[in-house]
């Protein structure tokens, strides 16, 4: 059988070592790395992803040592896998290299050959450290979206420079935090920036990472077939559905829990300083808290309501192998989701509806 996303799915060989898709799950801090003991669940959380299918990827925000932590008591790197340089979104690389905030008299400020010199120096004493077989991708801001950001000359010019320092991908990074033009919001059309790493993609050899509202096999499918980059970075979609890849590989796309970008469990929460979760996957981050096991005896259960509420548990409560019967006054499944579809900006919320009406076809649950 033809695979359904031949492109997405292809294997990635860089040389040392080779990738068995274009899928990487972007860096995306969960709150989880922000203490050590929590370290057992974020390994849980990965592992589903890892098993899952997906290609590469990427923590959330580690420090390289002790005196750059994120926070008091937060983890510090140590592992043997990947490292990604987070050159963009306007963090302390970023601001080196950018006339905003790079004030400087020294041989790091003033012309951008010396503001650059920073993440080159760090990529390429990190490719010495590490050897020749160990991955860096180096998150290129490609596009920062403030006043005194890089000119695209400068973007290129760097890319080439980090290239040549030894990175072995490079990642797409748009905007500043700072910034007042939407990047990941719902309203940002699917892959609303992919034409920003096309124009991008072919100034170096190595391989080229898009990213932002990618949440579909068809729409990273169509991105990489129309040439504008070698790989698909998705972060919040693999924290909706762990299984988002294997359900592309076995044609089972129609199965995907959706990342409908809302940013309301997800990035909210980090930004309060809680664990991140999923306004669609509760599970998401609580793996090892939320364990959904086959019940002892199979009961019948009797949900009233398909709201997001009722539609949650009818399916929770079906895959625990419970024969589970639906109620609903109106005439579809939804609830006040119904009303929030329709709202400009919000239509991703018709995935979360499709998504469920998908699972009480294939979970046998008596709709009434």
């Amino acid at each position: 059988m033809t695979a359904a996303y031949p492109n997405l799915l292809k294997p990635l060989d860089l040389g040392f070592t080779e990738l068995k898709n274009r899928v990487l799950m972007g860096s995306m801090h969960t709150g989880l790395e922000d203490r050590f003991w929590n370290i057992h669940k974020l390994a849980r959380y990965f592992a589903e992803r890892a098993e899952g299918g997906v290609g590469l990827m990427v923590t959330g925000g580690f420090s390289p040592n002790f005196v750059g932590q994120l926070s008091p008591l937060a983890s510090t790197m140590n592992h043997r896998g990947t490292v990604e340089v987070m050159g963009s979104e306007g963090y302390f690389i970023n601001q080196f290299l950018c006339e905003r905030t790079n004030k400087r008299t020294d041989k790091w400020g003033g012309p951008f050959e010396n503001r650059m010199q920073l993440p080159v120096e760090i990529v390429r004493r990190m490719r010495e450290a590490v050897g020749p077989e160990f991955i860096i991708i180096y998150r290129l801001s490609m596009l920062d979206l403030v006043e005194g950001g890089q000119t695209w000359d400068q973007v290129v010019q760097l890319g080439k420079a980090i290239e040549k320092a030894g990175a072995t991908i490079i990642n797409t990074g748009i905007g500043w935090h700072e910034a007042r033009v939407p990047t990941i919001v719902t309203s940002v059309p699917r892959g609303g920036f992919a034409d920003v790493t096309a124009k991008f993609y072919g100034e170096v050899d190595i391989p080229v990472c898009t990213t932002n509202r990618i949440n579909t096999p068809e729409k990273g499918e169509e991105i990489l077939a129309a040439g504008k980059a070698d790989m698909v970075s998705m972060a919040r979609p693999l924290l909706a559905d762990s299984e988002f890849v294997r359900k592309a590989e076995q044609n089972r796309s129609d199965e995907i829990n959706t990342c409908i970008a809302c940013n309301q469990a997800c990035l909210d929460h980090v930004f309060q300083l809680k664990r991140a979760s999923c306004l669609v996957n509760p599970r998401a981050c609580h793996e090892t808290e939320l364990v959904l096991t086959v019940a002892p005896v199979s009961r019948r259960v009797a949900v009233v309501g398909a709201g997001p509420a009722g539609l949650a548990a009818a399916t929770t409560a079906a895959k625990r192998g419970h024969k589970v019967t639906l109620f609903e006054a109106d005439d579809k499944v939804g609830g006040q989701f119904n009303y929030a579809k329709r709202i400009p900006g919000k239509e991703e919320f018709y995935e979360t509806l499709r998504y469920y009406q998908r699972q009480i076809e294939i979970l046998g649950i008596e709709l009434k």
